[in-house]
C-alpha cells in the first residue's frame, strides 16, 4: 500500500449488506475502499464456483394403457396442486405445469417447488380418460415416480332441473373424481345442453357433481361410477332460484282474501309495475308463464298486494320447493268494513 503504514476508518456496512446467501452457497464480497494509496475494488455477490444449484423436486412417470387399443404416445399430461412456499422461487400457490408423453408414454416435470400435486391426462381421445396419480408429495431434492393409468371411460350424464321441474340449460357442472382430484386442481367442467343435459367420459370410482353457478353446498349431487360399466345416469340436480309460480293471501285471521293484485318487486326475475295476478274467492292466484318472480333457494319473496278496497301491503314470504308462497297480511291499524257489507254484519268471505 505504498511506501508507508496506513490505518482505514471503521466502514459501516449494516445499512447496505447484501442479502444473505441461503444455505450450502457462499457469498464473496469486497469492499471498495477509499484512501491515500489505495484502488477501487468493485463489489460482487453470487455462488462461489463450487456452490451447489438450488434444489428441486421433479415427478416422472409413465401412462400405462389398461384395455387393448389405447395409444399412450403424444398425450398431454397436466401436473396440478398446491405448494407449501418452502422454496423461495415458488411461493405458496397453485402449482400448474404440463408435458406431453413420448412414443412409451413417459413423461416427466423438472424444477417443482414443495408441495403436493396431482397428476392426470387432460383431452383424451374418446373412448379414453385417465385416472389420476393423485396427492403426490413432492420436496426439494427429491424425484417422484408416479403412473397414471388411461382407461376406457364411462359415460356419465345427468340433469340439472330448475325448481319447478323444467329443464336449465346453459349452466356448467363441475365434476370431482378419480380423474380429477380435489386440491389445487379446477373441476371438469360440462356445460347442459337446451334440455338441462350434461355429458361426461370418466373413470371408474366415487365422482361428486356441482352447479358452478350455485353456493357451495348447494346443488350437488354424488356419484359412484362401476368398474365395467358403459353408462351411469345421475340423478337430477335441482338448481337456481325457487320460481315464484302462485299461492294464497290471506288476512291476520286466516280468513281468504279476494280480489287482491298479487306482484313480486324483489329477489331475482322482478316483475314490472302493472303485471300481476289477482286472487280468487279463496284467496288463490297464479302468475302467468314468464312473469315468475325467482328468489336464490332458502331466501325470501317479496310481494306487492294491493287490495281492492284500496291500499297496499308488502309480504314477505319463503316459496315452497313448488314455487307456491302463503301471504298473511298485516292486521289493520283500525277497524274496517268490507266492502258491500252492512256494519255489524259478520263476513265469512271478505272482498278488501
Amino acid at each position: 500500500m505504498g511506501g508507508g503504514r496506513r490505518t482505514l476508518s471503521p466502514l459501516h456496512i449494516e445499512d447496505d449488506m447484501p442479502t444473505p446467501a441461503p444455505p450450502g452457497r457462499r457469498t464473496f464480497l469486497a469492499v471498495a475502499a477509499v484512501a491515500l494509496g489505495c484502488g477501487l475494488s468493485q463489489a460482487r455477490q453470487g455462488p462461489g464456483p463450487d456452490a451447489p444449484k438450488a434444489p428441486y423436486a421433479k415427478v416422472q412417470g409413465r401412462v400405462i394403457a389398461k384395455q387393448a387399443g389405447a395409444n399412450v404416445a403424444g398425450l398431454r399430461v397436466v401436473l396440478r396442486g398446491m405448494g407449501t412456499g418452502r422454496v423461495k422461487a415458488n411461493p405458496v400457490g397453485l402449482m400448474e405445469a404440463e408435458t406431453r408423453t413420448d412414443a412409451d408414454g413417459r413423461f416427466r416435470f423438472d424444477r417443482l417447488s414443495e408441495g403436493t400435486v396431482h397428476v392426470f391426462v387432460e383431452d383424451a381421445p374418446a373412448p379414453w380418460t385417465s385416472v389420476a396419480a393423485a396427492g403426490v408429495e413432492v420436496r426439494p431434492g427429491w424425484t417422484r415416480a408416479v403412473r397414471v393409468d388411461l382407461v376406457r371411460g364411462v359415460e356419465v350424464t345427468g340433469l340439472v332441473l330448475r325448481r319447478t321441474g323444467t329443464p336449465y340449460g346453459g349452466v356448467e357442472v363441475g365434476m370431482y373424481g378419480a380423474g380429477r382430484p380435489r386440491g389445487g386442481t379446477t373441476p371438469l367442467v360440462a356445460t347442459t345442453d337446451d334440455r338441462g343435459r350434461y355429458r361426461f367420459l370418466l373413470p371408474p370410482g366415487e365422482a361428486s357433481f356441482h352447479v358452478l353457478s350455485e353456493p357451495e353446498g348447494e346443488a350437488n349431487r354424488a356419484a359412484i361410477i362401476p368398474e365395467g360399466a358403459d353408462r351411469l345416469e345421475v340423478p337430477p340436480i335441482l338448481a337456481g332460484p325457487v320460481l315464484v309460480v302462485g299461492g294464497r293471501v290471506v288476512d291476520a285471521a286466516g280468513v281468504a282474501v279476494e280480489g287482491a293484485s298479487v306482484s313480486v318487486i324483489g329477489g331475482r326475475g322482478e316483475i314490472a309495475d302493472g303485471i300481476a295476478a289477482t286472487t280468487d274467492a279463496r284467496g288463490e292466484f297464479r302468475l302467468p308463464p314468464g312473469l315468475n318472480g325467482g328468489v336464490p333457494a332458502g331466501s325470501v319473496a317479496v310481494m306487492r298486494i294491493q287490495l281492492r278496497g284500496g291500499g297496499e301491503q308488502k309480504v314477505a314470504a319463503r316459496p315452497e320447493d313448488d314455487g307456491t308462497v302463503r301471504l298473511v297480511l298485516d292486521p289493520p291499524r283500525g277497524p274496517l268494513i268490507p266492502e258491500g257489507i252492512a256494519p255489524g254484519l259478520d263476513a265469512r268471505a271478505r272482498r278488501w
